[in-house]
């Protein structure tokens, strides 16, 4: 049974009155017909039958001319606006995912947002999507922990997601505690070797009749740092075994870092036993190997969000830094030059070539000053407090980017450790049939809220 014809004259000659989640707004129809292509812009070019109005809204009451959509009134708000104004913007402290949803609702182009809004409204989007990306990838790995019914994948699992996030539970907080004591051990055992009267001075007599010492190493750090290495190498093949993405794992950076500072002991160590140490290029390589032993303290990295923002600060500020780097080498080189040519002929000048003037110019810059080259001539004073002028402002230009990216990666990062927490302590509310959806929403709305 078809629906009766309707006055369409009677209709459009009167405001389009849009009842959205129960809040109303009145609209000319004339404004609906600037994106004919959109859900209110097909409501201007229907036929004479209700069904096909139904089709493109919830409910209509012809009689009172009022159209309602049962969805978010505060979301539509800048979609009514683009109809009056013809422009779109993105509100603030709006899910960028939900408002993606409301657009492709109303059929609007999320490319007709303005550029104000737009750069904001792709970050916040793009940050969404990874998060659903980790969150499926996590979801998957459990589904496989699942299916798979043996007794080593429900444990490796288990143990994995402890490490990973120790708040979870004792053993997780446990085996951090024990990481970071190891690391601060180990860090200290490579600095107290190091000072003369922690080592043992060995007597040595010379061709010449004269009597010298030889400090070596004590061997209680020697077993201070076995007993370290001994916990790195364990708690990097737990999380190795136990990590459900090999590849992705052996590819992490952090898992690299403590990799590297592993290395270096067994490579000594065979060095050593095949007695080939006392060659020079060996003993260059041993040297070098001995050195990376101080990457260990970037460990602390996994156990720090101080830490991991700052890496991933690092990170997106490339380009802030290579512009920084770059200003840096062109005003060194300008002022090298110029107090070169200004010092060169002064008696027992240090500023003997620009390359020698390069360690001044960067040193002046960064406003350390060691006074170990100093100017004298009037020009190069003036040159060198030039330099000191420049080097403040080239400086200064790009940190507040830094600061405002490593600001934003401490607060996601701050938040998530939080939600974690806040999950373990509701786990009741997360025991619904809704499940899922929940932890895959809740973490994409509140990263959404900056």
């Amino acid at each position: 049974m078809h629906s009766p014809p309707i006055d369409l004259e009677f209709v459009r000659k009167k405001k389009a009155l849009i009842n959205v989640g129960g809040i109303r707004h009145e609209i000319l129809w004339k404004s609906l017909q600037n994106y004919p292509n959109s859900r209110l812009g097909k409501l201007y070019l229907f036929e004479s039958s209700c069904e096909e109005i139904e089709n493109l809204c919830d409910d209509v009451c012809i009689e009172k001319n009022e159209f309602f959509f049962d969805r978010d009134p505060n979301l539509f708000l800048p979609i009514l606006n683009l109809y009056r104004t013809g422009k779109l913007h993105f509100l603030e402290n709006t899910c960028a995912l939900a408002f993606y949803d409301e657009l492709v609702y109303w059929g609007i182009d999320e490319s007709l947002l303005e550029l104000c809004c737009h750069l904001k409204y792709d970050k916040l989007k793009q940050n969404i999507m990874d998060q659903i990306s980790k969150q499926e990838s996590k979801n998957e790995q459990a589904e496989k922990v699942i299916q798979n019914n043996s007794f080593f994948s429900k444990l490796s699992h288990k143990i994995w997601k402890n490490i990973e996030n120790p708040q979870n539970s004792k053993f997780g907080k446990l085996w951090s505690i024990l990481s970071i004591f190891f690391i601060i051990l180990a860090s200290l055992s490579l600095i107290l070797e190091t000072v003369p009267d922690l080592q043992i001075k060995n007597l040595t007599n010379n061709s010449v009749g004269y009597t010298t010492y030889k400090y070596t190493v004590n061997p209680i750090f020697d077993i201070l740092e076995a007993i370290c290495i001994s916990w790195f190498s364990l708690e990097y093949l737990t999380r190795f075994i136990c990590s459900p993405r090999k590849l992705v794992f052996l590819r992490g950076f952090l898992n690299l870092i403590d990799l590297i500072s592993i290395i270096p002991y067994f490579i000594c160590h065979i060095f050593i036993d095949e007695k080939l140490h006392q060659l020079n290029n060996v003993r260059r390589l041993l040297i070098i190997l001995r050195i990376l032993r101080i990457i260990r303290v970037l460990k602390l990295a996994r156990h720090s969000t101080g830490l991991r923002s700052l890496g991933l600060t690092l990170k997106k500020s490339r380009k802030e830094l290579a512009l920084l780097f770059l200003f840096l080498s062109i005003v060194v080189v300008i002022y090298s030059s110029l107090v070169f040519f200004f010092e060169k002929d002064v008696p027992d000048t240090q500023f003997n070539s620009i390359p020698n003037a390069f360690w001044w110019a960067l040193i002046t810059m960064t406003t350390v000053g060691y006074g170990d080259m100093v100017p004298t001539t009037l020009a190069g004073k003036i040159i060198g407090s030039l330099c000191c002028l420049s080097g403040i402002l080239v400086i200064a230009l790009p940190i507040p980017v830094i600061v405002n990216n490593f600001t934003e990666h401490y607060e996601e990062q701050s938040r998530m450790e939080k939600l974690i927490i806040f999950k373990k302590n509701k786990k009741s509310f997360f025991k619904m049939n809704s499940k899922d959806n929940l932890e895959t929403i809740v973490p994409l709305v509140d990263n959404d809220q900056k």
